[in-house]
């Protein structure tokens, strides 16, 4: 990133607006406790922005495929440079750091929590502890440009009184506070540790624990035999974990591949500290390290940007970190594709209690950073969870935050198998929707599936609208929810109905973990016990990076960006030659409540279907 001058403007430095700039208070500590929050701004022309996108996608348009750079964003879109300067140097005197990100569309501003709280006049909307937000108050000529304020949270020391007494003080509330923040979500299912890898040629690997077990299921490999691999793309990973590029190294090695890891960098968006951090927190390195091995694998001549969102101590809040290091990987402008796995708190039990924005606003924060990506081409993937259609559960059915009408949502299937599980023959006789309620003995539980439904927060997008299967439903009464858990229903009624919002998901892929992929994994355990393993798993955490993957390979042959995918999917899928299986079947095909809908070309459970990479990439070229 190139820097501009440096100016001073009223005791503070100022990068100049051709990149990310830094207004920081002369007199701030380095010893300011580490908290950052995410301001978010009204664009200007919010209607032009979605004119502007929906020309990018549509051939024939004056500006298809002519993206935009994050310059023009701000000059057509984001704030004003007077009006940001106002607010940074609003902030400075309260002795804050902030960094509007290029697009002009979100701001971060750092410093200690009790600077943060006063100068944003937080206080709790309510006395009470378990439901509340916390509300925060801007002077009136910068608070009509929020759009939302992100990650403030006055649980954190519970009374900014207390709080102000000494920086130790806020520093152990802080600690305090972390128990009381919801975890960030990993759609990985973590399997068994396996030794029988290492016995087994590249070739067995790949085809079937490897890349080339989804590229070959797919028709990706079609492209490869053009010599199609993703040279000169560049796939963002938005990660909240670290991982090993050792760990790739091996992986690529065993998958046949140049295990040359020079190709893949990381970058840590939230705090520099976490390069140091302890290798025990498994799960999320493990979620990180199979988006780095499924994204770098089946794109084998892509660069891998791990963009590593990551709070030592969670001093920045989970809402803030996803959105802050979106924001940076947007803003950056140096990838072609972005690919998720993770997700923070659910439509219907919404955020943590203390949250300075409400689920809407978070959401909305998340439409807008998406709209600045599909303004300049990169392509947007989200994996759509593992809990079928209760992301959290209870008896309401309840989606992620966010399933942006923005973004691709990545949904689940299981390959077709046979195999004796728990006494019992399990027979898959072909590709169906990912809902397994059927290989475990136990009848009550959380049963694995597919994340799929209806979004209560964002409307049906414009390119649903009309296909078929949109708004309607097919569904199985399989489960019945008490105490926090589901008992599988003997006798289960199909039922059909109508309902609106965003359909989720968008496409679907191998996702379940009897018919999944390998990871390779180095981690230190407790007591800093280091080890080394290959692991089986699940989720829709693999489909998501290994479709911005295949993206990045189809890219390289086309030599553009194809950009937001969305509206180009669903116009082809109604196409006479659509490059989408629906998987339609009612019968042994669901996402433990939604089935699949015959002679549509979309569910519930798996969106349009499966891909055929071959014929999406000739039809998209």
């Amino acid at each position: 990133m190139k820097k501009g001058l440096l100016l001073i403007i009223s005791g503070a430095v100022l990068l100049a607006l051709n990149g990310e700039q830094s207004v920081q208070a002369a007199t701030t500590s380095k010893k300011s406790a580490n908290v950052n929050v995410l301001v978010a701004f009204n664009p200007r022309n919010g209607k032009g922005m979605d004119s502007y996108i929906n020309e990018t996608t549509t051939p024939g348009a004056q500006n298809y495929r002519n993206y935009l750079t994050p310059q023009e964003v701000a000059q057509k879109y984001g704030l004003s440079s007077d009006k940001l300067a106002s607010f940074q140097k609003y902030f400075a005197k309260y002795h804050l750091k902030t960094t509007p990100y290029r697009g002009h569309l979100v701001m971060k501003v750092s410093g200690s929590h009790k600077n943060l709280l006063a100068a944003f006049k937080a206080k709790p909307s309510s006395k009470t502890k378990s439901n509340y937000t916390t509300s925060t108050t801007l002077p009136s000529n910068l608070k009509k440009n929020v759009m939302a304020v992100v990650g403030l949270q006055t649980s954190q020391g519970k009374k900014a009184k207390k709080d102000s007494k000494s920086t130790k003080k806020t520093s152990k509330t802080t600690k305090k506070s972390s128990k009381l923040t919801k975890k960030i979500v990993s759609h990985a299912i973590v399997g068994d540790k396996t030794n029988k890898i290492n016995t087994i040629s590249p070739n067995q690997f790949a085809k079937s624990y490897g890349s080339y077990k989804f590229a070959s299921r797919y028709s990706l490999d079609d492209l490869y035999k053009q010599n199609l691999d993703g040279s000169g793309q560049h796939i963002g990973l938005m990660l909240t974990g670290d991982f090993n590029k050792s760990d790739v190294a091996n992986y690529l090695q065993k998958s046949g591949l140049s295990n040359n890891v020079s190709r893949i960098h990381k970058q840590y968006t939230i705090d520099e500290s976490a390069k140091q951090q302890a290798s025990s927190d498994y799960p999320y390195r493990f979620e990180a390290t199979l988006d780095v091995e499924q994204a770098s694998s089946v794109a084998p001549g892509a660069d891998i940007e791990g963009y590593v969102g990551f709070s030592r101590g969670n001093k920045t809040a989970p809402d803030a970190v996803i959105q802050l290091t979106y924001s940076k990987m947007i803003s950056d402008n140096n990838v072609n594709q972005i690919s998720t796995s993770s997700d923070y708190g659910n439509e219907v039990t919404g955020l943590n209690s203390g949250s300075s924005e409400s689920p809407k606003q978070y959401n909305k924060v998340y439409d807008l950073l998406f709209k600045q990506a599909n303004l300049q081409g990169i392509t947007l993937f989200s994996a759509s969870g593992d809990n079928g259609a209760y992301e959290k559960a209870m008896k309401a059915t309840n989606l992620p935050i966010s399933n942006s009408q923005y973004l691709t949502m990545v949904g689940g299937t299981t390959l077709p198998y046979s195999r004796v599980m728990n006494n019992k023959l399990v027979q898959v006789t072909k590709e169906r929707s990912w809902g397994d309620t059927y290989t475990s003995k136990k009848k009550t539980g959380i049963f694995p599936g597919s994340g799929g439904g209806f979004s209560r927060l964002e409307a049906t997008p414009s390119y649903q609208l009309g296909v078929p299967g949109v708004n309607t439903f097919e569904a199985i009464k399989l489960l019945t929810y008490k105490n926090g858990k589901y008992t599988i229903n003997n006798k289960p009624t199909y039922y059909k109905g109508k309902a609106t919002g965003r359909n989720v998901p968008d496409v679907s892929g191998n996702a379940d973990d009897k018919t999944g992929y390998a990871v390779y994994i180095s981690y230190k355990g407790k007591g800093g016990k280091s080890t080394k393993m290959w692991v089986l798993g699940g989720g829709t955490s693999f489909v998501a990076p290994q479709m911005a993957a295949a993206t990045a390979v189809m890219n390289s042959g086309i030599g553009k960006s194809v950009g937001f995918l969305n509206p180009q999917m669903y116009r082809l899928a109604t196409g006479k030659q659509s490059p989408f299986t629906p998987l339609n079947d009612v019968k042994n095909n669901n996402n433990l409540l939604y089935t699949g809908q015959p002679n549509t070309v979309y569910n519930q459970a798996t969106g349009l279907g499966t891909v055929n990479f071959a014929k999406l990439y000739e039809q998209l070229k």
